[in-house]
């Protein structure tokens, strides 16, 4: 069970880069808001902060589910993962609802 579940993440991480490096995941701006900071290779600090706190989140989960290999079922999702993925996304949503709001600002007269 350990070698199996062991073998499917390393097996999807296989695929996810190959995708990413031959071009089929496209990449370019990915932490970008618009084309603006896009163009001037400026990440955006929420989107850092979400990706940041996904990749801890994978990385505790993957270590959880690998320590407790003894069962033939993924272990339930602690509520301490879930609140952190829960406040990463609402700080994420937070910034693109100002953002959002500041942009009809200054579209109105």
């Amino acid at each position: 069970m350990l070698w199996g579940l062991g073998g499917w993440f390393v097996a999807t991480a296989a695929v996810i880069a190959y995708r990413c490096l031959n071009g089929g995941i496209g990449l370019a701006g990915i932490l970008a808001h618009d084309g603006e900071a896009q163009a001037d290779h400026r990440p955006a600090p929420d989107r850092i902060q979400m990706l940041v706190m996904f990749l801890f989140a994978l990385v505790a989960y993957a270590r959880l589910a690998l320590t407790s290999a003894t069962s033939h079922s993924m272990p339930p999702v602690p509520p301490e993962l879930v609140a952190l993925l829960a406040g990463s996304h609402g700080i994420y949503l937070s910034g693109k609802l100002t953002r959002a709001l500041q942009g009809r600002k200054k579209k109105s007269p």
